[in-house]
């Protein structure tokens, strides 16, 4: 029998932190602002799953998303915005 090698769950990658205009809002379509990976189970079967919010949806979600401890791993800043609200 061969074995097969695979990386434990705590290694699994995240998708890449760099957003495109492409890239759409899970709740609305709009255009991502921020990525947020939320850490799901415990132990060696957690998972780090992403969300994507645009700028609107971050804010609004933000004080949820910081209770919970999802991590911001990529944001686009808006045309004549400094920032939103991390």
């Amino acid at each position: 029998m061969t074995a097969v090698l695979t990386a434990p769950p705590q290694t699994r990658t995240a998708p890449a932190a760099t957003l495109t205009a492409h890239d759409r809002c899970d709740r609305c379509g709009a255009q991502v602002r921020v990525r947020v990976l939320i850490r799901m189970g415990q132990g060696r079967h957690a998972l780090r799953l992403p969300l994507d919010f645009c700028n609107h949806h971050y804010n609004e979600h933000s004080i949820a998303l910081n209770r919970i401890g999802a991590e911001i791993v990529a944001y686009l800043p808006v045309e004549g915005k400094s920032e939103v609200y991390l």
